[in-house]
């Protein structure tokens, strides 16, 4: 893989899009269907170098091969292979720092390529295994909009429970999944975590709130 990138890298921008469009369908189909784990952590790893260096025409289909390959491995760790149980924790974080090209002020890519919301619903059913809660509210954190019903009907218990919990990290990280979803529970947790006795918690809030102000 490092001859190739650097192959392409050599080659006229005008001739590369090609071989850049082969090289991810072959990534693609490795991350999805090679036999052995680290094959297809190894293929999805250089997937997320290719996005977040901008050489992927299409971003989405990054982000949904990562989601699919997640709930494969999900399916996997429900036999009780903890290889698997590891391997879906990789692809969640890979996900999630995908979405760094998307960032000001070093955005890559503009919001236009930013994946559709539907390519996340497989994910929303796996809220509710509690060792992966905290990866997928970060990636649903990154959406613009969690009012979706086949994203809200899972995220929206985790969320409130998330906004009552001792631990006020949670209680922080939750409030701008909180300012994404309309539903009138959502909103009233959000307005409650504006007068949390931890100043932290109390003004993260706020912003959150001001956020669905200037939605």
């Amino acid at each position: 893989m490092n001859r190739v990138q650097d192959h392409l890298w050599k080659m006229p921008s005008s001739e590369q899009l090609l071989p850049r469009k082969r090289l991810i369908a072959l990534l693609r189909e490795h991350v999805l269907h090679a036999p052995d784990a680290p094959l297809r952590l190894e293929a999805a790893s250089w997937l997320r170098f290719l996005l977040q260096a901008g050489c992927v025409p299409q971003p989405e289909e990054v982000f949904l091969t990562l989601v699919t390959a997640s709930t494969q491995a999900a399916r996997r760790a429900r036999m009780k292979n903890v290889e698997d149980g590891n391997e879906l924790a990789s692809y969640l974080q890979m996900i999630f720092d995908s979405f760094w090209p998307f960032r000001y002020p070093y955005a890559t890519f503009t919001w236009e390529y930013f994946p559709a919301n539907e390519v996340f619903y497989p994910l929303a059913p796996l809220l509710e295994e509690a060792n992966i809660q905290e990866a997928l509210i970060a990636i649903f954190a990154e959406l613009p909009r969690l009012d979706d019903t086949e994203i809200a009907q899972h995220l929206l218990p985790v969320a409130l429970a998330w906004s009552s919990h001792p631990d006020s990290e949670r209680r922080r990280r939750v409030t701008n999944i909180l300012a994404r979803i309309s539903h009138s529970s959502a909103q009233e947790a959000l307005r409650r975590l504006q007068s949390d006795i931890d100043p932290i918690v109390r003004a993260t809030a706020k912003r959150a709130a001001a956020y669905v102000q200037r939605a």
